[in-house]
């Protein structure tokens, strides 16, 4: 049997780690929520501002949903928020769910050990999964770290 002890310091880790997931939103980025979640009619997880884009995390399965018939409420977003509009589809699997996320770029491969995702691809596309600045590469590593808790590497 376990003493008070361990219970207590689990409960202490399992809530740091919520803590730590929890990020503070600006008005801004309320409205943001409220604007898409009202045109599409979809659950939104997460959204991450850049410079001229916003993407989208949305649950699974709605993906269609957020996109609309041709496109359109992307088209809607896009003319309100004048800024590029990206949606991706959350998974619980992170190789499926980082492939949607810097689609249409293709990888040679994605492996996962420990808490590692390796990446590998040609020059170019190391280049586009890196992005100026190492913007992308930025992004996708907190994004990955937030969800699955795994360092991304790109070989």
């Amino acid at each position: 049997m376990r003493g008070w002890g361990y219970y207590a310091k689990n409960h202490f880790r399992f809530l740091f780690s919520v803590i730590k997931m929890i990020r503070k939103f600006d008005i801004d980025m309320i409205h943001q929520i409220n604007l898409f979640e009202k045109i599409t009619k979809s659950r939104l997880k997460d959204i991450i501002p850049k410079q001229d884009t916003l993407i989208y995390i949305i649950h699974p399965g709605q993906i269609g949903k957020a996109i609309g018939k041709k496109g359109i409420n992307i088209k809607k977003l896009n003319k309100i928020t004048k800024k590029k509009i990206r949606i991706v589809e959350f998974n619980l699997n992170p190789k499926i769910f980082v492939q949607g996320f810097i689609a249409p770029i293709k990888p040679d491969s994605i492996d996962i050990t420990n808490e590692t995702m390796e990446i590998k691809a040609d020059r170019k596309t190391k280049g586009l999964l890196i992005g100026k600045n190492q913007q992308n590469l930025r992004i996708l590593k907190d994004v990955t770290k937030q969800y699955f808790n795994l360092d991304i590497k790109i070989k």
